[in-house]
């Protein structure tokens, strides 16, 4: 039963139809868009959700550091030792995070504020926090249904697919539709489109 959801690029989706379409299992699809992720993500979900992701990232093998070469590099990789003098552990991956969405500011002509709700704008990750937002939950309903034996339903959602704030539900009979308020973070608006 797929738990993630995270469409890398379009390929994704189309090698999904694909598959779908060669066993000529072909039923339904549908079009949903988040209007107010990045605007109206309330900052306690956000770090609690990303913090999640944070441990799982950390513990599923043990991991105790990830090391970065140089503050200026886009790569970065897990260690049980440091390995260079830019290395995090799990509670200072935490204490960053949180810092960086308690001290997002933004300024307007002399007027400086503080972002108090939505993901920090302007910064690089803003689009990848997001996503992990969404995996989060997304991952936790799926484990949810199966907990409670309800593999029927999780099984529909084998070929939704979503890329940052717009999912298509393949072959779900709707069901996107009627749990999706369930799903995620309260605050977050999704159209039908």
């Amino acid at each position: 039963i797929k738990r993630m959801w995270i469409a890398n690029n379009f390929m994704d989706i189309i090698n999904s139809i694909e598959s779908i379409n060669k066993n000529s299992l072909a039923r339904d699809t549908e079009s949903y868009d988040f209007s107010t992720l990045y605007t109206n993500l309330n900052h306690d979900s956000l770090i609690s959700n990303i913090n999640w992701c944070i441990d799982k990232a950390f513990n599923s093998h043990n991991r105790v550091f990830v090391t970065f070469h140089s503050l200026t590099t886009k790569t970065a990789r897990f260690s049980i030792n440091p390995h260079s003098k830019f290395n995090f552990n799990i509670v200072d991956s935490k204490i960053l995070h949180t810092w960086l969405v308690h001290n997002t500011y933004i300024k307007c002509g002399n007027i400086v504020l503080l972002q108090k709700i939505g993901v920090p704008i302007g910064d690089n990750q803003a689009p990848f926090q997001a996503n992990l937002v969404l995996y989060k939950d997304e991952f936790v309903f799926i484990e949810n249904l199966c907990r409670n034996k309800q593999f029927n339903i999780a099984r529909t959602f084998n070929h939704t697919h979503r890329y940052l704030d717009d999912i298509n539900p393949k072959n779900n009979y709707s069901n996107f539709n009627l749990f999706k308020d369930r799903i995620y973070s309260p605050g977050l608006i999704i159209n039908k489109e």
